[in-house]
């Protein structure tokens, strides 16, 4: 900017003119005395730094200092040194003591066992249900078998109603009843003591004729009621495996001890059936015919 010209000399005459009326104010305000008011607002000057806060410092009656617990000293532990004693005993002293306690868990195992044998044996004498299916008029035939059996439990089993009885004779009482009803539909459950015995015989070739199997059984005091030989599904070839039906008795159960039948070493199993029993008369599951 030209310093010669009228524009930058009149703003320079500003500036000077309002410096000296700022240096003559503030001359003026300096002369000024202290506010005479104490705690006044508008005249009170903070100072530039805090004033530092004195700690407290706690003092107790007798005029002892008391200490942050974090400047205390940290107080030594002296461990104390004390003679190892040696403890002796006599490792057989307890032997009395557990000899009567064995003695006795003995004996209450063996209270145990009578009373479970109990309940077992109670368990197994009650005849097995009688399976009733369920229709339109359910609670009628329920109706008249209560009052016909007192004792009778009911009690619902998916399609059907279990039917339990307390003796053999109620449950033979009970069929006969259903078997007059006709419009009972039920199949019974044989007992385990009516169900005959069921094993498969292994080791045999598979054409073997099943008449020498029924000779070498009876010479060793067997009765099979029935014998023939398993076929694979696809396939439809004999398998060499028998199955053979003998009735529940004392003797049968020892068929599981042969080992050799037919100059052969044998095995004999128990045969469990695959797949869900269907009935050829009702076309339901979980019985068969002949106890429908």
């Amino acid at each position: 900017m030209d310093r010669e010209s009228d524009f930058y000399k009149g703003a320079y005459g500003l500036y000077l003119t309002a410096k000296e009326a700022a240096e003559e104010a503030e001359g003026e305000y300096l002369s000024f005395p202290k506010c005479p008011i104490p705690g006044c607002p508008l005249h009170t000057q903070l100072p530039i730094t805090p004033e530092k806060r004195s700690k407290t410092i706690n003092f107790d009656n007798e005029g002892f200092q008391t200490l942050p617990i974090r400047k205390q000293a940290k107080s030594k532990i002296i461990e104390q040194y004390f003679p190892q004693i040696i403890e002796t005993s006599n490792k057989f002293k307890n032997l009395k003591l557990q000899n009567e306690i064995s003695e006795s868990q003995t004996i209450q195992e063996e209270n145990e066992n009578k009373n479970n044998d109990t309940e077992m044996t109670i368990k197994n004498q009650l005849p097995p249900p009688i399976m009733l299916k369920i229709t339109k008029n359910y609670r009628q035939q329920l109706k008249e078998l209560t009052l016909a059996y007192e004792n009778l439990r009911t009690k619902l089993s998916g399609e059907y109603i279990k039917l339990y009885v307390d003796t053999p004779e109620q449950y033979r009482s009970l069929t006969k009843y259903l078997r007059q009803t006709e419009t009972a539909e039920y199949y019974v459950i044989k007992p385990k003591q009516e169900r005959p015995i069921r094993v498969c015989l292994k080791g045999l070739p598979w054409d073997t004729d099943m008449e020498d199997i029924q000779e070498e059984l009876i010479e060793l005091g067997f009765n099979p009621q029935k014998i023939c030989q398993l076929q694979n599904r696809r396939t439809k070839l004999p398998l060499p495996i028998f199955l053979i039906t003998l009735p529940r008795t004392e003797e049968a159960e020892k068929i599981f001890k042969i080992t050799r039948l037919c100059f052969m070493t044998i095995r004999v199993e128990g045969y469990r059936g695959r797949g869900v029993t269907q009935c050829y008369r009702c076309n339901f599951f979980n019985h068969s015919a002949q106890n429908c």
